[in-house]
């Protein structure tokens, strides 16, 4: 959701009740980077996060449409998130058209980095690559979980929320996920957590919200001048 001088992003993580908790966001150094994400426990990898260069990656589960996993894979999403983000070129995009996904389980992920809003899937076969108007607010749904209908009836809601609130804070944004995307009955999954980014010239804010743990946290990393910020 881009504003006239930040952007916000907010994702809700959808899954299986037993999973342990992820770890609260904090900052780690990879491949002398530095990045502020939540930590899968089990993986180690993880589903969103905010690098010093200013970019911005939200990962979910699934391509187009449903899949049937074809194990064993040779790496988890979140493993290759981290790769994708923390690659040998500076912008996400470069690492995602280079990288070889041989054997992963198809996934999604949207890059906002330098201005620039890419929508990139991987359908287990190929890749698929689009970029999007990043002045446009933009929701997705993972495909393993969420019917086509599901999404267009969360981005009317999007739309009537966004013509309530012209200017909203993090905060506003992180109770609309808590409210009304939160994912209904399910039999194998619920929404376990929801993370707000709060993209700024200078460095982002991160509030992390631990729904099954009650818990609720904040964290700041501040930004390197490499790459222009354009909201």
């Amino acid at each position: 959701m881009p504003l006239a001088d930040r952007v916000l992003i907010t994702s809700n993580r959808d899954e299986q009740p037993g999973r342990p908790s992820a770890i609260l966001p904090h900052s780690y150094s990879i491949n002398n980077q530095e990045l502020l994400f939540p930590k899968d426990a089990k993986a180690c990898g993880t589903w969103i996060g905010v690098h010093e260069n200013k970019g911005i990656a939200v990962l979910f589960n699934g391509a187009f449409r449903a899949h049937r996993p074809a194990y064993p894979y040779r790496k988890s999403r979140g493993l290759i998130f981290l790769d994708l983000v923390t690659g040998r070129h500076k912008r996400f995009q470069d690492n995602f058209n280079d990288i070889s996904l041989d054997l992963i389980e198809p996934f999604s992920i949207i890059f906002y980095q330098d201005g620039m809003l890419w929508e990139n899937r991987w359908d287990g076969q190929q890749k698929h690559s689009c970029e999007i108007d990043p002045l446009q607010a933009h929701l997705w749904g993972s495909a393993t979980i969420y019917s086509s209908e599901t999404v267009n009836q969360r981005i009317t809601i999007l739309r009537k929320w966004l013509s309530r609130h012209k200017s909203p804070a993090m905060e506003d944004l992180l109770q609309l996920h808590a409210s009304d995307f939160i994912l209904g009955e399910h039999p194998l999954l619920q929404t376990v957590s929801i993370t707000s980014i709060e993209l700024k010239q200078d460095a982002a804010e991160m509030a992390y919200l631990d729904l099954a743990a009650d818990d609720f946290s904040r964290s700041r990393l501040s930004f390197r001048n490499s790459l222009a910020f354009q909201p």
